[in-house]
């Protein structure tokens, strides 16, 4: 299998050419009129080199993005089925375990209280009301334990997994407002916040959110 190392672009006359005027903005103070006209000037020639590095590094970024697509295209290809097959063998592995537990719980359950009984019997012929009373509670001398019949594998063993289901938003909504569900669970949605203030600027009214304007400058091309 071969393998295409990217080669690193040359990037130090990209940063000699935009070196003074760096060192312009850097220096920069605002105070008047003509400052304002000076640093105004610097602002553009930034906004021009910024679109000049931009087109500089674009078709090596989407050389990098295509060749991306294609490796994670074969992965995908070449993974998928084997995770087809791992989580079928997984529920089949499952099932069958489950299944057994179930069976094995239901049969010891039975195995114990015929023990129980049988020990409770014995110590009433024997007089021992109290030893019978005992055993019926399950606090005789009698244990009882069935093995799993399920076959140990090496290196393989089942783990609880657990996961939270929202089945009703609203509640959880009302259970964090009532503080018996932490404010942990839920995060705003900065996208639809954003929208909605960039749609209604100071006019946006949600409790809890307020509206920042932030002024920036922008450069026509």
């Amino acid at each position: 299998m071969s393998t295409t190392l990217i080669e690193m672009p040359e990037t130090d006359s990209l940063q000699q050419e935009h070196a003074p005027l760096l060192s312009r903005a850097h220096d920069a103070i605002v105070t008047d009129a003509g400052s304002y006209a000076v640093v105004s000037d610097v602002y553009k020639q930034i906004v021009t080199r910024i679109r000049v590095v931009e087109d500089f590094f674009r078709p090596m970024k989407q050389s990098i993005d295509q060749a991306k697509k294609v490796v994670l295209d074969r992965e995908k290809l070449v993974r998928v089925p084997l995770e087809v097959g791992r989580d079928r063998c997984n529920d089949l592995l499952v099932s069958y375990r489950q299944s057994e537990e179930r069976q094995r719980v239901v049969a010891e359950r039975q195995a114990r209280e015929d023990a129980q009984l049988a020990e409770a019997e014995q110590r009433e012929k024997l007089g021992d009301h109290r030893g019978a009373e005992q055993a019926l509670n399950g606090q005789g001398v009698v244990s009882v334990s069935i093995p799993s019949s399920v076959p140990q594998v090496e290196g393989q063993s089942m783990r609880e997994n657990w996961s939270a289901d929202v089945i009703d938003l609203m509640a959880l909504v009302r259970a964090i407002a009532a503080g018996t569900a932490p404010l942990a669970c839920v995060e705003p949605c900065m996208p639809v916040l954003n929208g909605q203030a960039r749609a209604l600027k100071a006019q946006l009214n949600v409790p809890g959110v307020r509206a920042v304007n932030k002024p920036t400058l922008a450069q026509r091309r």
